[in-house]
């Protein structure tokens, strides 16, 4: 008991409200995110209809997410443009049982998407700022409890998804919305820098610093293409366990498998990047990204593809703590959320765009373990370029600081 009391009295309240509001965020995406394709399926789309619908949604990220990340930046703060996001997502997402054409849903999904998207990279944009002055706090052992939250919820619904319509879905995101809400109330409203950063004239962001930035730009390209089978596989996922014989439901299971195999990840990332460079962690990350793809290629039972969901821990738990970093450390202080966002938007939309239309298109013509075949070889090209653009980069710096 007294060491419960201790350990009680010890936790820091910001790591705590942060990490609840972390757990019942995340907890709400696990109702919708791994389900999605299931329901699309569900009413008749094929997997090239779907793969459309979803590069749609992707085009939509790259311009939405560093939207919404200057407008963050231009008001000072994150916490009112991510409420105002949350809500519409809650308020939008009622409509998606309802919807039975394809140019209605796709329709649908866009407005979505455009609320939707920047969610997550503001969320870790918050976390960030709100814990720069915080020495004994790091982003991964905050975001490891979002991985639990998903991870719970994922397996939780994934059990409901064989026994009730997945409209209960939508209505308990709205819930959990509702929860994320109260929670964020505890929370400070966090600028681009510290609690008491002004408004940002949109003149005097500069984004364009951004591209003029060798490492920023290096790093994009190599994440964009990287990003490429890796969305693809998590889009069709449902495509390959039902190719291997499993239900549904199974779906839930293999999220909740995927989202846990994160936590402990997320929760030595801070040994790590005391270690490590932010960039040493990315390209780590990327023998695991490659690790995956084998998996999936070689994977014939639905034990097989459920197992491997424990390679996302070391593979995207790793870039997302390293690139977290890497980008802050990159932008101008006036640039934080909105070089956050922009990276996220270009990542995770342009290769969003590919990886979903060219995915389903692969899987109708070629069959889905080509979609594996080329990714590996995808993962090994760029990942070669962008070492060696390190090493270029190492020695042009070399060369200017021997000429100061």
């Amino acid at each position: 008991m007294n060491v419960l009391k201790r350990l009680y009295y010890n936790i820091n309240p910001k790591q705590l409200n942060l990490s609840l509001m972390e757990f019942v965020f995340c907890g709400a995406f696990a109702t919708y995110y791994p389900f999605i394709v299931v329901f699309l399926q569900s009413k008749g789309f094929s997997n090239t209809t779907i793969g459309t619908m979803l590069s749609i949604n992707s085009f939509i990220i790259v311009f939405a997410q560093p939207i919404w990340g200057m407008i963050s930046d231009h008001f000072g703060s994150v916490k009112k443009v991510f409420l105002l996001c949350i809500i519409m997502c809650a308020i939008i997402m009622q409509f998606i049982p309802i919807i039975y054409s394809a140019i209605g849903m796709a329709i649908l999904l866009i407005i979505l998407t455009i609320f939707e998207s920047p969610t997550s990279p503001l969320m870790d944009s918050w976390i960030i700022q709100e814990i720069r002055d915080e020495p004994n706090l790091s982003f991964g052992t905050i975001r490891l409890w979002g991985s639990l939250g998903f991870s719970i919820s994922a397996f939780l619904f994934g059990l409901l998804i064989d026994k009730a319509p997945m409209q209960y879905n939508f209505i308990i995101f709205a819930f959990m919305i509702g929860l994320t809400i109260l929670l964020s109330r505890k929370i400070e409203d966090r600028g681009s820098g510290n609690s008491s950063t002004p408004s940002v004239n949109f003149r005097e962001m500069q984004v364009g610093q951004l591209f003029k930035n060798y490492s920023y730009i290096t790093f994009l390209i190599f994440s964009i293409v990287i990003y490429i089978p890796h969305k693809a596989s998590s889009s069709f996922l449902p495509s390959l366990l039902a190719s291997v014989g499993a239900k549904p439901g199974s779906q839930g299971i293999a999220a909740a498998l995927m989202a846990f195999s994160e936590v402990p990840f997320f929760l030595i990332g801070r040994r790590l990047l005391k270690r490590y460079k932010p960039v040493h962690l990315i390209l780590a990350s990327s023998f695991f990204f490659l690790l995956r793809q084998v998996a999936y290629l070689t994977a014939s039972s639905p034990v097989q593809v459920i197992l491997a969901q424990l390679i996302q821990g070391p593979s995207f738990a790793l870039f997302l703590n390293g690139a977290v970093y890497y980008i802050d450390s990159l932008a101008p202080d006036k640039l934080k959320s909105t070089a956050q966002t922009l990276a996220t938007s270009l990542y995770g939309g342009i290769s969003g765009i590919i990886a979903n239309y060219s995915g389903g298109w692969v899987i109708d013509n070629l069959g889905i373990k080509s979609l594996y075949t080329i990714g590996i070889y995808a993962i090994i090209t760029i990942t070669s370029l962008f070492i060696a653009s390190l090493a270029l980069d190492k020695n042009r710096q070399s060369k200017n600081a021997g000429s100061v």
